[in-house]
């Protein structure tokens, strides 16, 4: 191995030791600590309102179906009583849905946390270094 070429024209393969090449930028960030019970959260973490609103208005579904076959029956006709029961329903999940959209619950506060953890560890770069020995 040749230590002072300069100024030469190569004609054959010249190995050289300690050239930096094989290099690129790494982007690292710390990763968040995941744990089950944060995905599960994550995954079926709805707020109790939320279950209660699916139950109301899944009664209010099958009262309706009972009213509707009133309402086509010649004979029956629905009562101011049954349609306010019908509409209170309606409401009542319609509300139930919008307090849970808006009230904290653990599904909310575990995205708030990895939200907040990759804000406070930021990107860092760094060279990342290859090794080719092929020699």
């Amino acid at each position: 191995m040749n230590n002072n070429i300069k100024n030469q024209e190569l004609t054959t393969t010249t190995k050289v030791k300690g050239l930096l090449s094989y290099q690129s930028i790494g982007t690292l960030q710390q990763n968040y600590p995941l744990t089950e019970l944060d995905f599960e959260l994550i995954q079926n973490g709805k707020s109790q309102t939320n279950n209660w609103a699916h139950g109301i208005s899944l009664a209010t579904v099958g009262y309706s179906l009972g009213l509707f076959q009133n309402f086509f029956d010649a004979n029956e006709t629905i009562s101011t009583s049954e349609w306010g029961a019908l509409g209170v329903g309606i409401i009542f999940s319609f509300l139930l849905y919008i307090i849970g959209y808006f009230l904290p619950n653990k599904r909310k506060k575990v995205i708030n946390n990895i939200k907040q953890h990759f804000i406070d560890a930021p990107k860092q770069q760094i060279l990342m270094e290859q090794n080719n020995d092929n020699s």
